[in-house]
């Protein structure tokens, strides 16, 4: 810490040296920069012989350089962001009460929702190609959205519970997107926040572009090989993001932890709960939600009741994040 070299590469560290640190006052040494990644346990790619179970997660071994460098500097980004000091975006949310909703603001946001859909589908495939244009043009549904937030937030957050089955993952993201927006509204957060918030959630599940459609629409079980791709998506994920300069780093680590649950039991890293960034604790409640009430090839859509009783059960196994679904 204090920019001296303690030890030359190559050095044995004997007992006798760890002794002087000691007597220095050094209770721990950073030994390499990679070293607070090391906790993170990593299957190689390829020892999976069985389906993973996804109730319990899979650290599914895939790695590159932006990867390693998320899980190097969790921790630091974390506790940053903990500290941070930011006025509320909203300080003021109408309450409706009584008050009907507006006919006419509901044909607004499902115009507009509609032109988003369209929006974001031509943004992430700028995204692809590596085109700064798709982060702009990502950044500016998000900017239409949280107008449309601070107008009617129930309408807005209703709107967003009543999710389709085409288009996906463009469509569901938006979903998940407005719904984290509304919860973030509630929670206080700043106006760094909502947009990394935002953001994150719009772009969580680009990374299943790289999967073939085949398997991510497939009505009959996946084979380990394929399960451990699916999995592998908030990596691809991050890749693409970090190819946009325009798109705040804050935003990698919450489209990288959405899948990641509190007890361990979620995926690319099977990380614990303290080591989940807030903001995708916010975006995974969502996720969830939306994808509980939505249908899918080996499913019916859950009904809303059902879906809230699903999260309160995930809360008490430690699965979901329990100030994320007091939010919700």
């Amino acid at each position: 810490d204090e920019g001296m070299l303690l030890l030359s590469e190559g050095s044995v560290i004997s007992e006798r040296i760890l002794q002087i640190l000691e007597q220095r006052g050094h209770r721990s040494v950073l030994v390499h920069r990679m070293e607070p990644a090391a906790g993170i346990s990593v299957e190689p790619l390829g020892k999976l012989t069985e389906v993973p179970d996804s109730r319990l997660g899979a650290s599914v071994g895939i790695h590159n350089k932006i990867s390693r460098q998320l899980d190097c500097d969790l921790s630091d980004r974390i506790t940053k962001f903990k500290e941070r000091q930011e006025s509320p975006l909203f300080a003021e949310i109408p309450h409706l009460g009584t008050e009907p909703y507006s006919e006419k603001l509901a044909q607004e946001i499902y115009t507009k929702h509609e032109s988003f859909v369209g929006g974001l589908k031509d943004g992430v495939q700028q995204m692809v190609q590596a085109n700064p244009a798709g982060g702009e043009q990502i950044e500016g549904v998000l900017g239409d959205y949280l107008k449309l937030l601070v107008e009617d937030i129930d309408l807005f957050a209703s709107f967003a519970s009543t999710p389709t089955v085409t288009s996906y993952p463009h469509r569901h993201s938006l979903h998940v997107a407005m719904l984290s927006l509304a919860m973030g509204a509630r929670a206080g957060l700043g106006e760094e926040a909502m947009k990394h918030l935002g953001l994150g959630a719009l772009l969580h599940d680009v990374g299943m572009l790289r999967v073939p459609r085949s398997i991510w629409a497939s009505r009959q079980p996946l084979s380990a090989q394929q399960q451990i791709t699916v999995m592998a998506h908030p990596i691809y994920t991050v890749e693409m993001i970090s190819q946009i300069e325009s798109i705040p780093a804050e935003v990698r680590y919450v489209a990288y932890h959405v899948h990641e649950r509190g007890n361990s039991q979620g995926y690319p890293r099977r990380i614990p709960g303290d080591l989940i960034h807030p903001l995708a604790k916010i975006v995974s409640a969502a996720d969830q939600y939306v994808a509980l009430l939505s249908e899918r090839p080996y499913r019916q859509a859950v009904q809303p009741y059902k879906a809230v009783e699903s999260m309160v059960r995930g809360v008490t196994s430690g699965r979901i994040d329990a100030e994320s679904v007091r939010l919700l």
